[in-house]
């Protein structure tokens, strides 16, 4: 009984041995680590793009918000034509101001008495 008892688990762990090394062959062969690698990674992307969709949505709803109101307020509808299409009503007279260079210090344009100056190289006229 002794070396029916030992045969059998010697068929065993030749029998687990061989199956474990044709399965990790078979998953060699078949790249399965990569594809799952490349699957999470799509998962991933698709998790992102979704994200974006709903910023998206929520963004177009809010704009379809805007142009119904706009629509229907004549004077939002004039300020936003005015400021797009940089129009200007007779009369009236428009100030352009140039932003300070970054190289430039901020303080630039203050004098010792502490009164803000608009530099005279930043306004177009």
């Amino acid at each position: 009984m002794d070396s029916t008892g030992t045969r059998r688990r010697v068929v065993y762990w030749v029998a687990l041995v061989l199956s474990l090394s044709l399965l990790a062959a078979y998953a060699q062969h078949r790249q399965l680590y990569q594809r799952f690698v490349d699957y999470k990674q799509s998962e991933e992307r698709v998790n992102s793009m979704a994200d974006q969709l709903d910023a998206l949505e929520t963004r177009e709803q809010a704009m379809s918000e805007h142009v119904q109101e706009m629509t229907s307020d004549p004077v939002e509808m004039e300020a936003t034509v005015r400021r797009n299409k940089h129009l200007v009503r007779e009369g009236e007279t428009v100030f352009r101001i140039k932003p300070i260079p970054a190289d430039r210090p901020r303080d630039a344009g203050l004098q010792d008495t502490g009164v803000a100056e608009m530099p005279e190289e930043s306004v177009e006229r």
